[in-house]
């Protein structure tokens, strides 16, 4: 599941009351791809903060952390089932932020992205896609906040401002396919500029490189955290067996 957190202290006191943490232990996912984690600075107490969160979610997890800025990526994951290997941050000069963390799922390696591309410019977003690109390889899950569309007009009908796909044009071209499509989703927007206004359009989603692609076998957007967030989680289902 990626879920963008609009902001969570991973570093306040009492941030195991949050209603955001409540929601993530009631789902119960494999897998968390978390953005907008924040906290103090200081890396010792952002670090013990998401180990707290990860330890009361059953799980383990890891912080990457942003260039300048407060607002974080994690990875989290549920062991035994999966364990961690390799641990790729983002690249110096990466505009916002993103992190890779391959797990093995018994004897196969899973390469997993939380990824929070940003929303200045397509410019400020292609310069992060091709960074984060030179990780993926044929074992990807990247999901995190795109803030883009995707290249299917016929199912993304409204975009945003500036949007003009062609960042998911870009993907599409990396073969990292959207789990919404493969899995044949029913259209379901996932971000709200304000508390006060609609959800309207989709930005948060799952991409798979094609070895992962015709794994995917259900995708929702969770429409019941609607009042904790200006983003919905999106919770992708994967069969993760033998080859």
């Amino acid at each position: 599941m990626t879920w963008n957190l609009s902001d969570l202290d991973v570093t306040a006191p009492g941030m195991l009351q949050d209603s955001r943490v409540a929601y993530l232990a009631e789902v119960d996912a494999d897998l968390l791809c978390l953005q907008k984690v924040s906290g103090e600075v200081a890396p010792e107490r952002l670090d013990d903060g998401l180990s707290e969160l990860a330890a009361h979610l059953g799980m383990a997890g890891v912080l990457g952390r942003s260039a300048g800025q407060r607002l974080h990526v994690a990875v989290l994951w549920r062991e035994p089932l999966l364990h961690r290997g390799v641990v790729i941050e983002r690249a110096h000069g990466s505009r916002r932020n993103y992190l890779f963390v391959d797990l093995w799922l018994g004897v196969r390696r899973l390469r997993i992205g939380s990824v929070h591309l940003p929303s200045t410019s397509v410019e400020d977003q292609f310069h992060d896609l091709e960074l984060l690109l030179r990780s993926v390889d044929h074992d990807s899950v990247l999901a995190g906040d795109w803030n883009a569309t995707s290249s299917d007009a016929t199912y993304d009908l409204p975009r945003l401002m500036g949007d003009n796909r062609r960042v998911a044009a870009r993907l599409d071209a990396a073969g990292l396919v959207d789990a919404a499509l493969v899995a044949g989703a029913a259209w379901e927007p996932t971000w709200r500029p304000t508390p006060n206004e609609p959800f309207f359009v989709p930005i948060d989603a799952v991409r798979l490189s094609p070895t992962w692609g015709g794994r995917v076998k259900g995708l929702r957007v969770h429409t019941g955290a609607d009042p904790l967030s200006l983003h919905r989680p999106v919770e992708a289902t994967i069969d993760g067996g033998a080859a």
